[in-house]
């Protein structure tokens, strides 16, 4: 049998709402049928009103920050209701994210019970993980939606010009990385999603900047277009803009971005058993994706470990260590470099790798190649043709680190990234190494000795 939502977003469709958008899906995010109707997203325009009717909050809309199937990210500014109660002074800026009616949550939602297990609340837990900073219920026409308020970041590492960080300030977001994960350690969490996309940097300034400063060197003014029903008139469940999300922080120095944070801990999950199981089937990107996902072993803690190797990997060299991929999705290739680097997978990971769902398909027809679901050369060097070498590669791409440096970092990425998840060493031990490499410094002459 078909199911219900299936049916649903096949009436849907069938039988058109809107006008289409003429710049379409090139500029605009949205599935305007899908996304504004009863139960969908809340209609938002800039310079709309959202009040916390719980407490003395209202936040005025700014900017478009990103727009998503479950939800939509705004830049926002907050003002109390009525300035004669005695409010506790709040940030002036805020990111404002509202959720589908039709996946209200309480509680705040998956991503709000993550942070509140990590104490993320305003003043209290980690400086480098995102802090929930409040959550209430907002109605509109098309429903009730769960809306989470964070502090406004900026760029992240997925679009931060890394060449632009000093290499004193790519050390010590890397140290804030690794402070960070170990925290989430401490307190059984994993992130699920670390990946360049789920690190932000926070901005130099933000509080004393004016709207007009935020707008003109920050956000800037996205592409917009009207949205009508099919008969002209204004929507009933649309805004009556579609906005083109924030395309970048193209006023920010990129050189004087210094303080990251983690976001995103919609993939997030407890190990301890009575906080649930970690997610059947994470969202992450193919070069992203620790090698045991794809060899049907649950994930664990070492998932976030071999992930923030990987984020340390292209803080320091600007690319990811699987750069050899270009865009390829595919999850036998990702294999097949991951040996190149680690050398052969371990042997009783023989006929463990999904092939039905991890193989490579064919560009045209979606079918399975025929290839054998475990290449023998994932587990025998000696049909190898290439071998890599992270030490080449950080001698190549990082020349802010010295021939020390670079040994040191090429023995902490392989003890990050071990074929096994058990063996990796914890973030704790990752931080200690990390130190251990800053401290480490060039001498005038070029050869290498430790700072005193």
């Amino acid at each position: 049998m078909e199911p219900a939502f299936l049916s649903q977003a096949a009436a849907i469709k069938s039988t058109r709402r809107y006008r289409p958008l003429k710049l379409g899906k090139a500029i605009f995010p949205e599935d305007i049928e899908w996304d504004y109707l009863p139960e969908g997203h809340h209609p938002v325009d800039l310079g709309d009103e959202i009040e916390n009717k719980y407490e003395n909050d209202i936040y005025t809309v700014l900017q478009k920050l990103s727009h998503s199937v479950n939800c939509s990210v705004w830049a926002v500014k907050w003002r109390p209701k009525d300035p004669t109660v005695n409010t506790a002074p709040k940030p002036k800026y805020h990111a404002l994210k509202i959720y589908r009616a039709n996946i209200l949550q309480i509680w705040g939602g998956h991503q709000g019970r993550m942070l509140h297990l990590l104490d993320q609340e305003p003043g209290s837990g980690h400086p480098n993980i995102i802090q929930k900073e409040d959550f209430f219920y907002h109605t509109g026409p098309n429903g009730t939606h769960l809306c989470l308020v964070f502090p406004l970041l900026g760029p992240t590492l997925a679009n931060v010009v890394m060449d632009r960080l000093s290499a004193a300030t790519r050390h010590s977001v890397c140290q804030q990385l690794a402070s960070a994960v170990a925290y989430m350690q401490s307190r059984y969490m994993c992130h699920g999603r670390l990946m360049p996309e789920n690190v932000a940097f926070e901005i130099p300034g933000l509080e004393s900047m004016s709207e007009r400063e935020l707008e003109d060197k920050l956000l800037g003014v996205g592409i917009y277009e009207e949205l009508q029903e099919i008969d002209g008139s204004r929507p009933k469940h649309g805004p009556r803009r579609v906005y083109q999300p924030c395309q970048g922080w193209h006023g920010l120095d990129h050189s004087q971005l210094t303080t990251v944070r983690i976001i995103d801990f919609g993939g997030a999950f407890c190990l301890r058993s009575d906080e649930g199981d970690p997610p059947p089937d994470p969202k992450y990107t193919v070069h992203f994706s620790p090698p045991e996902y794809c060899f049907q072993y649950p994930l664990s803690r070492g998932a976030d470990t071999w992930q923030l190797a990987m984020l340390i990997f292209m803080i320091h060299t600007g690319v990811s260590p699987f750069y050899y991929m270009g865009s390829s999705e595919s999850y036998e290739l990702l294999i097949s470099v991951i040996a190149a680097y680690l050398g052969p997978a371990p042997q009783d990971w023989r006929n463990r790798f999904l092939h039905r769902k991890y193989g490579t398909r064919d560009a045209e027809t979606g079918e399975l190649s025929p290839r054998e679901a475990h290449p023998a050369e994932w587990f025998d060097l000696s049909r190898k043709q290439v071998t890599l070498s992270f030490q080449r590669e950080l001698a190549l791409r990082a020349p802010h680190l010295n021939r020390r440096q670079r040994e040191k970092l090429e023995k902490l990425l392989l003890m990050m990234m071990a074929w096994r998840p058990d063996v990796r060493i914890s973030a704790r031990e990752v931080l200690v190494h990390l130190l251990e490499i800053k401290r480490l410094s060039a001498s005038a002459d070029g050869d290498e000795a430790e700072s005193r």
